[in-house]
């Protein structure tokens, strides 16, 4: 009993569960944790110093979580400039989008696989019940920081999806609608499609995983 209640100690800090304090980091939040803290009790320097100490300790566990990602997909963290589709009218000038393709697929074969796997545990219930408390938040912000590349590429193959119905226009003369019809059993639309459907499956996850943070 003596060892349970050294461990539940241990477990808060300012006294706040280190998984709520965890929650606010991430939630861009520590103003109104302070505020909280604050209301209960009077924050001494040995508060301070232990929640600072396992504040630095989760920012550097996420930035080992960034660098491993990007150490197994490549590339730098979505949403920065640099990574870029090229253009319709580029591709027609000869530009490759194989870097593009390389990268944005990583991403998107890491993703599905997650929430594949994911499927898989949650259908198993012994092993839905060794979900850790912070996976669900931990995933969302690796999706979060990935969502940007998700939006570029949906973009990127609706434009691909839809030069082919120009191109139907053009070299056959039909109606509009025809053309939609004919772009419609292309790879271009079926590729846009799958990568619109995982941002839908991206966007439930994020709702699901807001339930059970929320339980925890």
């Amino acid at each position: 009993m003596e060892k349970e209640k050294e461990k539940k100690i241990e477990d808060l800090i300012c006294g706040e569960k280190k998984e709520y304090i965890r929650k606010k980091f991430f939630s861009q939040k520590l103003g109104e944790l302070v505020t909280e803290i604050q209301s209960k009790r009077e924050i001494t320097e040995e508060d301070q110093e232990e929640l600072m100490i396992f504040l630095s300790e989760i920012e550097l566990q996420d930035k080992r979580n960034v660098k491993l990602l990007l150490d197994t997909f490549g590339g730098k963290i979505v949403g920065e400039d640099d990574v870029k589709p090229p253009s319709v009218a580029e591709l027609t000038t000869g530009i490759s989008d194989k870097e593009w393709r390389e990268k944005a697929d990583k991403i998107i074969q890491f993703i599905n696989t997650t929430l594949d796997e994911l499927r898989v545990v949650i259908n198993d219930s012994e092993q839905k019940k060794r979900i850790p408390k912070s996976y669900w938040l931990d995933t969302s912000v690796k999706f979060l920081s990935y969502q940007g590349i998700i939006d570029k590429d949906i973009v990127y193959k609706n434009q691909l999806y839809r030069s082919q119905i120009t191109r139907f226009i053009d070299e056959h003369g039909c109606s509009r609608a025809e053309a939609e019809e004919r772009a419609r059993i292309t790879k271009d639309y079926s590729d846009y499609k799958e990568v619109a459907c995982l941002k839908e499956r991206i966007e439930r996850f994020e709702m699901l995983a807001k339930k059970y943070d929320a339980k925890c």
